[in-house]
Order: structure tokens, then C-alpha cells, then sequence
């Protein structure tokens, strides 16, 4: 597993563990639901939205 792949998946459990909803999140980053549901699922990232993640 790529350490961008491992990096998704926590932002997926850590979101969790607060019982944070993906559209709060989204709406902090401003970017979409769908966009934080990618993301966790490691489909598609971009460097920028992670890094504004961790």
C-alpha cells in the first residue's frame, strides 16, 4: 500500500472517530462531499486537498 493510499484511509478514520459527517468536512475545506469520499477511498487525490487535510 503506497503511503498516500495509508494517508487517505486515516483521514477516513479520524473523521470517523470525531463522528464527523463527510460533508462537515468538506464544507471546512471547501471542497465537495464527493470530493471527501474519493479521497478517503484513495480514488482520486490531489496534492493540494491533502495537504489542506493533514
Amino acid at each position: 500500500m503506497r503511503q498516500e493510499e495509508v494517508t487517505c484511509r486515516k483521514i477516513g478514520r479520524v473523521r470517523g472517530l470525531h463522528q464527523m459527517k463527510q460533508e462537515t468536512l468538506a464544507e471546512a475545506l471547501g471542497i465537495s462531499q464527493q470530493a471527501v469520499s474519493k479521497i478517503e477511498q484513495s480514488e482520486q487525490v490531489e496534492d493540494v486537498t491533502l495537504g489542506r487535510i493533514a
